[in-house]
């Protein structure tokens, strides 16, 4: 009864009118309390007592205004609408509606109903009152705004109350310094949702720490003493100090360590975040960002994601064994260099349309892939992925062959001397992927043994200073080179092309075919240069986790699988041969069945 009186009572002070209503003086009795004869006489007895508190000992023996006297026991008789007894009433009365003017005791009213309507008693309301009187000063609309961001912040109904009865404070506190809070125990703390919704309903007094001292105090007790996060939660980590944290591990760890190995590892424990994951704690950091990243998955319900990666994944390993049959069974195709090429490249983007798949479904549902299997897809799918990018690079280059030498073209690209050529193309793409595998086995006493997500960017991000630099210095340097490669490729076959007339239609076969490969190179060259800046930018503190996970879910899912989709139409089936090789092929088997009928 009393959160429903509340809630209507909210409703009519916050219409614009609602001074004027209420001081009306014409029907002061809530509705919902006509049917109670004992509650019209507990009104009529607070009206008189309310006379004689809200005046001053100067005043009380002369009157007033009627209006503004009539206002005032309107207010007075809400509260006793609300299901305070007298003595609660007078209890409000003498501490503040008789210092208060009309407007602000209406501001009073509505912060007290927002906390009816949290289902509390009005004896409860005046302890919680009294341990925060800075309530009073918060308007209504403001309670109720920061009351619902603690909702959205996991703090449901039987913990909100738990949480406002023993730290009422916390709705003094605006909703900026709540969820910047939250913000920095989920990205810097490396807690769950959850977890963060555990330590604002057990630690609520955090929302006013100082972040710098909570972070030292953090990082002491996971590097210093081993402590995980989930255990940082249960035990009550964060509504100790850093005072105490030391004293608690300095007792139980006294005995057993000297006084320069503490020395040495306290300072390793106020580095900065970064610089503790180059000292030897990156397995340990590693594990808790799979595992939160896991929890974000799961939250922001990333396996949607899997949409469009199975409908381009299916697309394509529909299109692409058609088309590399094509090739294979086909003698004069196979004698032919693009041909050739062309089936590599499908091979290559069916390898890693295939591990990237499997990769998603397994991080969303939260198969825990061990180390060895980890490292294996991993290194398959940068090896097929490099590969591609090297063909097509290659394709261009046989292109600028055909052209450029017409004559002399199947003498210096034999189908023998192609082979070769793939053969060394799938050496050099495997090169590096691989050598990074024996690097992360000679470290693999830090790295964990199980992991929820297996994710390149991940594996990649927790090498030392030197392997990052040395990887940097290899895409770039492969990147360079094919850029350089495949734009002299295109601006000497337009310069030697150009007075043949085969530019002059705006929608000649040269003009499409040049788009067209210009765009699929763009495609599969920009994922690349994505995950590039992807792993420059995981370590920044200006990037939030949250967005670090959102541009690699769209660059693994969206974009990566995207031209792979596209290759099969715009590299295949627009070469006449292919397209009629697979006419032919479909036209046998139709035969074929005909005759077998």
């Amino acid at each position: 009864m009393a959160a429903r009186v509340g809630r209507n009572l909210v409703l009519l002070w916050t219409l614009r009118g609602a001074n004027t209503h209420l001081c009306g003086g014409r029907n002061p009795v809530h509705p919902l309390l006509h049917d109670r004869q004992s509650a019209v006489d507990r009104k009529t007895y607070s009206l008189s007592l309310y006379r004689n508190l809200c005046m001053k000992p100067d005043q009380r023996l002369e009157s007033t205004t009627g209006q503004q006297h009539t206002c005032r026991e309107n207010m007075f008789t809400s509260l006793v609408s609300m299901g305070f007894t007298d003595t609660q009433v007078e209890q409000l009365a003498r501490r503040t509606l008789n210092k208060c003017t009309d407007q602000t005791v209406i501001q009073h009213l509505a912060t007290l109903s927002t906390l009816v309507t949290l289902g509390f008693s009005p004896s409860s309301l005046l302890k919680i009152l009294n341990m925060c009187p800075e309530l009073y000063q918060v308007k209504g609309a403001l309670l109720q705004q920061r009351v619902d961001n603690l909702r959205k912040l996991g703090l449901l109904e039987g913990s909100l109350q738990r949480v406002v009865s023993h730290y009422p404070k916390i709705l003094t506190v605006p909703i900026k310094r709540v969820t910047g809070m939250s913000r920095f125990l989920r990205e810097k703390c490396l807690l769950s949702a959850q977890q963060v919704t555990d330590v604002l309903r057990d630690s609520p007094a955090i929302v006013l720490e100082d972040t710098s001292r909570l972070e030292y105090r953090f990082q002491y007790a996971y590097f210093r003493m081993g402590i995980q996060q989930e255990e940082m939660v249960k035990s009550g980590l964060f509504r100790v100090s850093t005072e105490e944290v030391q004293e608690e591990e300095g007792l139980e760890s006294s005995d057993s360590e000297e006084e320069d190995e503490e020395d040495d590892e306290m300072v390793i424990s106020m580095a900065p975040h970064h610089e503790l994951s180059s000292a030897g704690a990156g397995g340990v950091e590693m594990s808790n960002i799979t595992e939160q990243w896991y929890m974000d998955l799961q939250s922001w319900h990333m396996e949607l994601f899997l949409i469009p990666t199975t409908a381009f994944t299916a697309l394509a390993l529909v299109a692409d064994p058609l088309l590399m049959a094509s090739i294979l069974f086909s003698r004069a195709l196979r004698q032919e260099t693009r041909y050739l090429l062309l089936a590599n490249t499908l091979l290559a983007d069916t390898i890693f349309l295939v591990l990237n798949l499997a990769t998603l479904i397994c991080n969303s549902l939260g198969v825990r892939m061990v180390r060895p299997l980890c490292e294996l897809v991993t290194t398959a799918s940068v090896t097929a992925y490099c590969c591609s990018i090297l063909t097509i690079t290659l394709m261009v280059g046989d292109t600028y062959v055909a052209v450029r030498w017409p004559l002399h073209y199947h003498d210096r690209l034999p189908p023998s001397r192609t082979r070769k050529i793939l053969a060394g193309v799938w050496l050099v793409a495997a090169m590096y992927p691989v050598s990074l595998v024996i690097v992360i086995e000679v470290l693999e006493e830090s790295i964990p043994w199980r992991q929820p997500v297996c994710l390149v960017l991940l594996s990649m991000s927790f090498m030392g200073k030197e392997m990052m630099v040395g990887m940097h210095m290899y895409f770039f340097i492969a990147a360079a080179l094919c850029t350089s490669l495949i734009m002299y490729c295109y601006i000497r076959l337009y310069a030697i092309t150009k007075t043949s007339g085969i530019w002059q239609s705006r929608y000649s076969r040269a003009r499409v075919t040049m788009m067209a490969h210009g765009i699929m190179l763009l495609l599969y060259f920009g994922p690349g240069l994505i995950f590039t800046v992807e792993l420059v930018l995981f370590h920044r503190e200006s990037v939030g986790h949250i967005t670090s996970l959102w541009i690699n879910m769209v660059n693994m899912s969206v974009l990566m699988p995207l031209p792979r989709a596209c290759a099969p139409l715009l590299y295949g089936l627009r070469y006449r041969e292919i397209h009629d090789t697979l006419l032919l092929l479909f036209h046998r088997r139709r035969l074929s069945q005909v005759t077998a009928a």
